[in-house]
């Protein structure tokens, strides 16, 4: 069950994490940590070890499985994907958030920062968690009465 993207961002801006332990807290290391925070296992880059590999390889790597391609507007919580413009030719990876981009490794700072990026991505995934808006989802009691006798105690999401 994920919370809302306005969770994520009061929690961890300002935080810096390494998560596959190589060179440090780079941008692809801030969208698998976020990944892992919605509770799906993150997307590796194999093809040129960079982020673009994230939106470059989507169709065999994994990524749709727990995302959808962004076709209308951006929404806080979406994941943008830059190309080899970006990052030294490794490209860039970013969660959009308010206009801005939530993310590590940018504007000459390891830690998560928000900052106006003026390239727009190659491309952008909505984790699933989120196709009905940043908000998260929450659980619920769904209970089912009979002549006013509870019959059924359910939990759901929504």
């Amino acid at each position: 069950m994920a919370q809302s993207f306005q969770v994520f961002h009061d929690t961890y801006i300002g935080t810096a994490y390494d998560v596959d332990g190589s060179a440090g807290p780079q941008c692809w290391d801030g969208y698998a940590f976020y990944d892992q925070w919605l509770g799906y296992p993150y997307v590796s880059c194999t093809a040129t070890g960079g982020a673009r590999d994230l939106w470059e390889q989507r169709a065999t790597n994994g990524m749709l499985d727990n995302h959808e391609v962004v076709t209308g507007a951006l929404q806080n919580g979406d994941i943008g994907v830059w190309g080899a413009n970006m990052g030294g030719g490794y490209g860039h990876v970013a969660m959009y958030y308010n206009g801005k981009w939530m993310g590590q490794n940018q504007g000459g700072v390891s830690a998560y920062t928000d900052i106006s990026i003026p390239q727009s991505p190659m491309g952008a995934f909505r984790p699933k968690c989120y196709k009905n808006g940043p908000g998260g989802t929450t659980k619920k009691f769904r209970i089912t009465c009979v002549c006013g006798l509870i019959t059924k105690v359910e939990i759901v999401e929504v």
